[in-house]
């Protein structure tokens, strides 16, 4: 579940309404201008310490008419519609009787962790299709299966062990990480990369195909099993979703990779852990980032068990 910081920072700016495109597409125009301003206000009663005690703030409807070009009708049906869905909770106190709100950022945050799902799932799909297409292509032409002479030492599961061998010798990173590479390029829609390129900053997409290859071949050698070709373009769009949907930075994304690939850290007991590349969910993420939050805490408190074993009382000499 996204936390109600990040809904908060994701919505949030000053001088303008941020119009997020999650929340525009599943509530709508009115509804999700309505509730973006309502953030924005919100974050600002909460940064000057003037919300109530009970986490709801006075807003006037002239105030959100002029802020937001909605009339008082259509502000009503905002309110209904928003309180219908659990997002928004109203009440009316003091004489003459003023409006307050109460907002549910944790709800707000589900409603955009569906979108990005639901997009996850056709950006998938798409790439599912247009990798049968180009495979099919590749058939035609040569008689063969691309996939079947690229990943000749997989079984019919897709889930047998790596050839330990050709892990020894050194030579099967490079080799994933070209396949890798021609799968991506190949594969991936391109709405991917115009996001990545409007991004503020903008994403590099190297660097993120950097991170994306190294994660997802640490998963195949640490659980000792081959994905397929829709299994890692799925776990691509993850990542890209983390960076897109949910504004991760990039390099946050790479130090929690760094961390997770070193053996020692992923076989942790407190370490989340991920299976099969459409686990990189922004849920998980959270939980690698307390992950590593832990193992510090656990080599420091290491660190002081062992400073203070120098001085025990066993090391006193005895006063005589």
């Amino acid at each position: 579940m996204i936390g109600k910081y990040i809904v908060s920072e994701t919505i949030r700016a000053d001088a303008f309404i941020p119009l997020n495109k999650a929340l525009l597409r599943e509530i709508g125009l009115h509804n999700a201008v309505f509730i973006c301003d309502l953030v924005t206000k919100e974050a600002y009663f909460r940064k000057e310490g003037r919300l109530q005690d009970d986490g709801y703030f006075y807003n006037t409807e002239a105030n959100r008419q002029w802020d937001t070009g909605l009339n008082p009708n259509q502000q009503r049906r905002c309110v209904k519609s928003l309180e219908e869905m659990g997002v928004l909770k109203q009440k009316r106190k003091g004489n003459p009787a003023k409006q307050y709100f109460l907002i549910d950022l944790v709800k707000i945050g589900e409603i955009i962790e569906t979108h990005a799902e639901k997009r996850m799932e056709y950006n998938t799909q798409k790439n599912i299709n247009k990798l049968s297409q180009n495979q099919e292509q590749v058939k035609s032409k040569s008689g063969t299966s691309p996939v079947k002479s690229r990943n000749s030492y997989i079984n019919k599961n897709n889930k047998i062990k790596l050839n330990k061998k050709k892990r020894e010798s050194g030579t099967l990173f490079s080799d994933f990480y070209t396949n890798f590479s021609y799968l991506l390029e190949k594969n991936l829609d391109t709405s991917m990369l115009e996001n990545f390129s409007a991004a503020d900053p903008p994403i590099n997409k190297d660097q993120f195909f950097d991170i994306s290859c190294k994660f997802i071949y640490y998963m195949q050698t640490h659980n000792g099993v081959q994905y397929t070709d829709p299994q890692i373009v799925e776990g691509v769009n993850c990542a890209a979703s983390l960076l897109i949907d949910y504004k991760v930075d990039i390099e946050q994304l790479s130090d929690v990779v760094d961390w997770y690939t070193i053996e020692e850290h992923a076989k942790a007991d407190y370490t989340t852990k991920i299976k099969v590349p459409l686990d990189l969910t922004l849920k998980n993420f959270l939980g690698l980032r307390n992950s590593i939050e832990s193992f510090e805490r656990n080599k420091n408190s290491k660190k002081r068990e062992k400073k203070t074993s120098k001085y025990t009382g066993a090391d006193i000499m005895p006063l005589h």
